[in-house]
């Protein structure tokens, strides 16, 4: 199967949680995912063809949300860095008047490979958009400041092959919930999991499920989502 492949990076992101701490009526802290949920990408690749967030009739979510994507980090876990500043437009204030504290958290030098599959209506579009780098509009993570970097676009093959019990994979993948049996050891693992927005639900909240990504191989029977071999590497796309 052909798919488009690029690299995406930013020298900041910003992935916000819904959830965050509040310090009374003087500040808040806001925090972000740590790293790019699915739900992002579609928004990304949404702002790429022009499609309209509100808009119930150029909905991007609706046109892009069978869209079949990978995310390979570059890191298990990027560096974060605080971003502090006054808010003066009352948005997140307790009080009527005043000004607030907005701490946020960020991601730092954040950077990732996307490979998109070809079985998708927009498929063609989102890779003649990518190779001809081009935009409808304005592509940054999280937050307008944060442009968005794209480099190294190819077009690539996929192939589905035979399963083993444990095998590596080395992107993102979803999985359901993997105890120590289910991972095989090697030297110097590493380990990242975290609930991520995968989808949204009727009342445009996010439907969440838990991802992994690690250099240990993994029990498949756990894995959901379909698994492809790219030259050396195996990759899940969800």
């Amino acid at each position: 199967m052909e798919a488009v492949k690029f690299n995406l990076s930013s020298d900041f992101a910003f992935f916000r949680k819904p959830e965050y701490n509040r310090a009374g009526e003087v500040g808040h802290n806001f925090i972000t995912f740590n790293q790019i949920p699915k739900t992002y990408l579609l928004g990304f690749f949404g702002a790429m063809l022009g499609f309209n967030s509100f808009d119930k009739e150029n909905n991007y979510y609706a046109y892009l949300k069978d869209l079949k994507i990978s995310i390979i980090p570059k890191k298990p876990h990027f560096l974060k860095v605080k971003h502090t500043y006054q808010d003066h437009t009352g948005k997140f204030s307790l009080r009527k008047k005043g000004n607030i504290i907005i701490t946020e958290e960020l991601l730092y030098k954040p950077a990732w490979d996307i490979i998109v599959g070809k079985e998708h209506k927009y498929y063609e579009e989102i890779k003649n958009s990518l190779l001809k780098r081009k935009s409808k509009c304005h592509l940054y993570l999280g937050k307008n400041e944060f442009f968005a970097n794209i480099k190294n676009v190819e077009v690539i093959e996929l192939e589905e092959f035979e399963i083993s019990d444990f095998i590596k994979i080395d992107s993102m993948f979803r999985a359901d919930k993997l105890d120590e049996e289910d991972f095989e050891k090697v030297r110097n693992p590493y380990l990242y999991k975290e609930y991520l927005p995968f989808e949204f639900n009727q009342d445009n909240k996010y439907e969440y499920d838990l991802f992994y990504f690690t250099n240990q191989p993994v029990n498949s029977k756990k894995i959901k989502g379909k698994l492809y071999k790219t030259g050396e590497k195996t990759i899940c796309l969800f």
